[in-house]
């Protein structure tokens, strides 16, 4: 059996997930679970734990200089202009639960649109996560 990571990240677009074929129906239904409890915001210790694994995979990145040009690169276009890695993790620091919250009603007021490739067979139905 092929070992998959699985993985989750929010992006500007919303929820991008990544699991095995035949995980993925109970990933994704647990992630947009997860999501929808996000409209009721979260614990100040798990907005803080979130932050510290946040800036501690940022900092992680900075390690090497081609992951630093990308991050400049990517910054440079999205933002106009690069930030430095402690600009970012003040950034960070200075996220708010409502600001959490305004994210998840912002994300989760949209219907969910799913794209797969590989396996499928255990992709749920759009209209099952909702």
């Amino acid at each position: 059996k092929q070992w998959y990571q699985r993985r989750v990240a929010i992006t500007a677009g919303g929820l991008s997930i990544s699991a095995a074929g035949e995980e993925i129906g109970d990933v994704l239904k647990s992630s947009y679970g997860v999501m929808i409890g996000l409209n009721d915001g979260v614990s100040d210790q798990a907005l803080e734990t979130a932050k510290n694994k946040l800036k501690l995979e940022l900092l992680s990145a900075y390690e090497s200089n081609l992951a630093v040009r990308a991050a400049t690169g990517l910054e440079s276009i999205a933002a106009g202009s690069p930030s430095s890695a402690s600009q970012l993790c003040g950034a960070i620091d200075s996220i708010t639960n409502e600001e959490v919250i305004e994210a998840a009603k912002k994300i989760n007021s949209s219907a969910p649109i799913l794209v797969s490739y590989g396996n499928v067979e255990s992709m749920p139905l759009q209209r099952e996560l909702q």
